[in-house]
Parts: structure tokens; C-alpha cells; sequence
């Protein structure tokens, strides 16, 4: 005759299902509340990079203008400066543009303005 006892693979494990249940559900809503900080300072670090990104872009552009361009070659071709700041006259550096000078203000080509 066949036996009808029920063979049970993991003696105990039924009483541990709910604990295990609602462990899980207080961990996913632990999880799902620290999500509000992860993407608030993920919008605070792109917004960051992206406002980074326009300051050199801008920067570059002032740089290459041809306003800027005249004004550094009338600059350099001024006697008295020469006299006073000797052959080397450059704008000066700045660390976080690797090496570019920053343009403060704006360029307005139209007028010949800097």
C-alpha cells in the first residue's frame, strides 16, 4: 500500500514565510524612500555638469571671437605696454579651464564690444 504522508522538503519553512514576506515588504519600502535622495542628487550633479559644460563652451566661444581676438592684438601692439609689461603680454590663466583665460561679461560682435 501506498503511504499518504506527504513527504515535506523543507521541514519549517511554512511558518517562516510570512516573517520572510514581510521583511521583504518593509525592506522595499525602505528601499523605495532612500530612492528620493538618490535622484534628487542625481539632478543636482547633472544639472551641475550641465551648467559646468555651458561655462566652458561659452568661455571658448568668447575666446575665439574675433572682438577678443583684436583687442589682445591691439594689446600687444601697444608700445607702452610693451615698455611697462615687457614682450609676454598674454591673459592670464585659469586652473579650472585648463589653461584658457575666462572672459568675464559677454561679447557683442555687432557693437565691438567685450
Amino acid at each position: 500500500m501506498r503511504s499518504t504522508r506527504r513527504l515535506e522538503i523543507c521541514p519549517g519553512r511554512r511558518s517562516e514565510l510570512p516573517e520572510l514576506t514581510n521583511l521583504c515588504v518593509q525592506s522595499f519600502n525602505i528601499w523605495v524612500q532612500s530612492k528620493w535622495p538618490l535622484a534628487i542628487g542625481g539632478a543636482i550633479v547633472g544639472i551641475a555638469g550641465w551648467a559646468a559644460f555651458m561655462t566652458y563652451a561659452t568661455n571658448q566661444e568668447k575666446l575665439s571671437s574675433s572682438v577678443f581676438r583684436s583687442i589682445l592684438r591691439g594689446l600687444k601692439s601697444d608700445p607702452q605696454l610693451k615698455e611697462s609689461l615687457g614682450e609676454a603680454i598674454r591673459p592670464q590663466p585659469e586652473w579650472y579651464l585648463n589653461g584658457d583665460p575666462y572672459v568675464k561679461g559677454h561679447v557683442s560682435c555687432f557693437r565691438s564690444d567685450l
